[in-house]
C-alpha cells in the first residue's frame, strides 16, 4: 500500500511484517517470534498471541484492516494545512500588514519619542496633556551640575518662570508639542 498507514493496535508491528503481508509470511512471522526467547521478543506473548489470532484469520483481519489500519490522510492535510506558504500574494500581504501594526502600536509608543525635537519658543506638554513650560534654548553639549555632559534643553517650566536646564533624552520621552 503506498504512502504512510497507521496500524491502530500494533498487531502488524508485532509481528513485524508489511500491511499487504500473506496469510504465509504471518504464519512464518509468528513462527520465528515463538523461537526467540522471552528476553528477545520485546513485547508481552499475550499481545502477540492476540495479534497472530486476529491476522490469521481473513474475517478478523478484515474487520482489522478496515477500523485499526488505513492511510494518514488527516494527519497530512493538518500539516499542509498549517505550513506557512511564502509564496501566496495573500501571506505576504497580511505579513506585510502585521508588520506595521507591530510597528505602529509597540515600536513608535516606546521608542518613537527619540525622533521628537523642540526649538526654541516650543511649548510643551507632558504626554498626559498638562502644561509643562517652554523651550527657551537647546545645547547638544551640556554640562550638568553631576559633572554628566549630554544634550540639554533649557526649559522656563510652567507656574513658576523658573529656567532649568532637563536632559534631551527625558524631555523627549515624557513631552510633546502644545498644540
Amino acid at each position: 500500500m503506498p504512502g504512510p498507514h497507521r496500524d491502530g493496535k500494533g498487531y502488524y508491528r508485532l509481528l513485524q511484517v508489511a500491511l499487504d503481508a500473506s496469510e504465509e509470511e504471518i504464519q512464518l512471522a509468528y513462527e520465528r517470534i515463538e523461537e526467540l526467547p522471552d528476553s528477545a521478543r520485546g513485547a508481552a506473548w499475550s499481545e502477540i498471541t492476540r495479534a497472530y489470532s486476529v491476522l490469521k484469520n481473513q474475517a478478523s483481519r478484515n474487520a482489522y484492516d478496515r477500523m485499526e489500519t488505513g492511510p494518514l490522510r488527516t494527519t497530512v492535510r493538518r500539516r499542509r494545512a498549517t505550513r506557512l506558504n511564502l509564496n501566496n500574494a495573500r501571506v505576504l500581504i497580511v505579513c506585510g500588514v502585521l508588520m506595521v501594526g507591530i510597528l505602529g502600536f509597540v515600536w513608535v509608543p516606546l521608542y518613537g519619542s527619540r525622533f521628537r525635537t523642540f526649538t526654541a519658543g516650543d511649548a510643551l506638554v507632558t504626554t498626559q496633556g498638562a502644561p509643562f513650560g517652554t523651550v527657551v534654548k537647546s545645547e547638544e553639549d551640556h554640562t550638568f551640575p553631576t559633572g554628566v555632559s549630554s544634550g540639554a534643553y533649557l526649559v522656563s517650566v510652567h507656574g513658576t518662570g523658573e529656567l532649568r536646564w532637563f536632559p534631551m533624552n527625558d524631555i523627549k520621552s515624557s513631552c510633546r508639542k502644545a498644540r
